[in-house]
């Protein structure tokens, strides 16, 4: 019974962050583009100079969802290069661009990763548990696009256990917040006329 009550609790905890974002309950700050042939939601989402309140309380929700959004990571790397770490989110940015590349390409790349982070006179290096090095030592004498995974993941959750946490609480970010906030305007959606029986 404690287990359903847990899962209740975490549903209702989903539904209430995210209950501003679905256009079902809320209306949506641009036109779906499916309805209304308009590609300006997909624009404004690609856009990193004028950012809704909306776009910057949803980086909030977690790093995933920060790093998905262009402006997001922007001022995430803003951040991180204030606090003497952006690497960690150049290395992460990398491996993940490896997993994109074609195949040909990869022990190039791999390699290129290698000596820019993790060589020991590497020009940004990253810094990883032993373990993680190690383990990528041994990959990258086959490289492929999975090479660096382990250090990756390391990264990834030092970066979401602290450096986002601390993004979050940094002035950095309030001011952004506050200065999307003002700037924000009330949003009255335009509904279609209905045409019922003609």
């Amino acid at each position: 019974m404690q287990v359903i009550s847990i899962l209740i609790f975490r549903y209702v905890h989903y539904y209430e962050q995210y209950a501003e974002y679905d256009a079902f309950v809320t209306a949506p700050e641009y036109s779906n583009p499916w309805i209304s042939d308009s590609t300006e939601a997909w624009d404004m989402e690609k856009q990193t100079k004028e950012v809704s309140a909306r776009r910057v309380k949803r980086w909030a929700f977690s790093l995933q969802e920060l790093l998905k959004d262009p402006a997001g990571k922007e001022q995430f790397y803003r951040f991180l290069d204030k606090e003497f770490s952006a690497e960690n989110l150049k290395f992460y940015d990398a491996v993940q661009e490896l997993k994109q590349i074609n195949a040909n390409e990869v022990e190039l790349k791999v390699q290129e990763i290698w000596n820019e982070f993790l060589e020991t006179d590497a020009n940004t290096p990253v810094n990883i548990d032993s373990k993680s090095y190690d383990l990528t030592k041994k990959n990258v004498q086959t490289p492929d696009r999975c090479v660096f995974d382990a250090a990756a993941s390391h990264l990834y959750l030092l970066m979401k256990n602290d450096s986002y946490a601390r993004y979050l609480r940094s002035e950095l970010y309030k001011e952004f917040l506050n200065g999307t906030k003002k700037k924000s305007k009330l949003f009255i959606p335009k509904l279609p006329s209905l045409s019922i029986g003609s």
